[in-house]
């Protein structure tokens, strides 16, 4: 797999109910470049069956599944394991993204080596 400019690691637990509206607004920016991972960090909802689904659709690049709930920090630094892109984004499950990309993404990334600028808007 050719390297991403972006790479999106979104921790999972017990978030089935929100995750898929999560992905899609990451999914739906105009990013170039991008890839999804997400870790189902033991959840016991719906969680696996909604993320196999969204794999199955292509929204989602790489799935870790863990048995147990292990932690969202170990499952960002599982997700991070398998990041291809030059710069990472660690995203929660539960929040919808509106990303600010074209003017001050890219350039606070290229200039000031910062992360993506970006707005989380939750209970939609």
């Amino acid at each position: 797999m050719a390297d991403k400019t972006i790479s999106f690691i979104m921790p999972c637990h017990n978030d089935g109910n929100s995750i898929e509206k999560a992905i899609t607004s990451i999914r739906d920016q105009d990013l170039p470049d991008i890839e999804m991972i997400v870790v189902n960090d033991g959840s016991t909802d719906e969680s696996k069956t909604v993320l196999e689904a969204l794999k199955e659709k292509g929204m989602i690049d790489h799935l870790i599944h863990f048995e147990q709930n292990r932690g969202a920090c170990v499952a960002r630094n599982e997700g991070a394991k398998l990041a291809t892109g030059k710069y990472f984004s660690f995203l929660p499950a539960d929040a919808v993204y509106i990303l600010v990309w074209p003017e001050y993404g890219m350039r606070g990334w290229r200039n000031l080596r910062t992360t993506i600028s970006c707005m989380v808007v939750t209970d939609l």
